[in-house]
């Protein structure tokens, strides 16, 4: 019913700065997300953003809190790679990560 290469070189017409090859066929290519392991590394972003947005959100009613910015540096910075990251950022927030974070910064939800 649809033509996915006719869609693509629509829309490449639409914002493309240069021309791409005829022979180019990105929509076939697009596996590289879930071949070789690259998958992962997508997930780790993704818990990256929840870790930020629950930071953040530590921070969000007082960003000059210097005594939440010294548990950070003791907690976090000052220790580096020198145990699991998630020792030193449950120890900074005194509690579990809370993934409902990111659903709320990205507002998806209503409460975290």
């Amino acid at each position: 019913k649809y033509n996915i290469q006719n869609i693509l070189n629509n829309v490449r017409d639409k914002v493309k700065l240069l021309a791409v090859p005829e022979y180019n066929k990105f929509q076939c290519a697009f596996a590289h997300i879930f071949a070789g392991g690259y998958a992962g590394g997508y997930y780790s972003y993704k818990w990256a953003e929840v870790m930020s947005a629950d930071a953040f959100l530590e921070f969000k009613d007082n960003p000059f809190d210097e005594q939440k910015a010294m548990q950070l540096y003791e907690s976090v910075l000052s220790k580096g790679g020198s145990r699991p990251f998630m020792q030193s950022f449950n120890e900074f927030l005194m509690r579990p990560l809370n993934v409902k974070s990111l659903l709320y910064i990205n507002g998806i939800c209503d409460e975290n």
